[in-house]
């Protein structure tokens, strides 16, 4: 026990700051200009933010992240991609199917607004936010084709949508992940994701009357 108390995160970390969003860099290179169809793909799914029919484009990008991102690219500097891939594919599938559930209604108020403002910043900031602090443009992470502004989006259709808990699992999950690997490499956007997901518990948790 007294050895496991002198580990940190840091000793965990399969690479380096320099290796991963090089690795950013090295997939939007391979997969331009699909970049262009995905940000259409995501202004479509942001006018359809409140409704089910969102889940779907939601769905799609979760299977194509877990395939395109963490299974072809990310599983070359981290072994637990794989796991990671299939995770995805699950709540690719399982947003597709609540995507048909008759029970789901739009919220309302602060719910709906903090859900669209999610999705925005998943399809506008995110993106610009390398070039944001410094770093090379062409490291921005893109709806659809990286974890990172697909989960915010997912986040964001979910809390305008009266949406069942089982959907904020992973997602959730995704941005503990994402906050303590950008922590552990001193990333000073290590919070983005980890501050969605808390806003999205809190708003989520509060009865209906009071958060709509």
């Amino acid at each position: 026990m007294s050895e496991w108390s002198t580990y940190r995160l840091s000793d965990f970390l399969l690479f380096s700051p320099e290796t991963y969003f090089r690795l950013f860099e090295l997939h939007n290179e391979a997969l331009w200009p699909w970049q262009v169809a995905a940000v259409i793909a995501g202004l479509a799914m942001l006018s359809l933010t409140g409704q089910p029919l969102a889940l779907l484009f939601a769905g799609a990008a979760w299977l194509l992240v877990a395939w395109v991102w963490l299974y072809e690219r990310y599983l070359t500097i981290n072994w637990a991609a794989e796991w990671l891939a299939y995770g995805f594919a699950l709540q690719g599938l399982l947003l597709w199917i609540y995507a048909f559930d008759r029970d789901l209604r739009p919220a309302e108020g602060r719910s709906r607004a903090a859900g669209f403002m999610l999705v925005v910043c998943a399809l506008v900031l995110q993106p610009l936010l390398p070039w944001m602090l410094g770093r090379p443009w062409m490291q921005g992470e893109v709806f659809a084709l990286m974890p990172g502004p697909t989960v915010v989006a997912t986040l964001g259709l979910l809390l305008a949508l009266r949406a069942h808990w089982l959907l904020l699992i992973l997602p959730l999950a995704w941005c503990a992940i994402d906050g303590a690997t950008l922590w552990t490499m001193k990333a000073p956007a290590f919070w983005l994701l980890p501050a969605a997901g808390l806003l999205t518990v809190v708003l989520r948790a509060m009865p209906i009357k009071q958060r709509d």
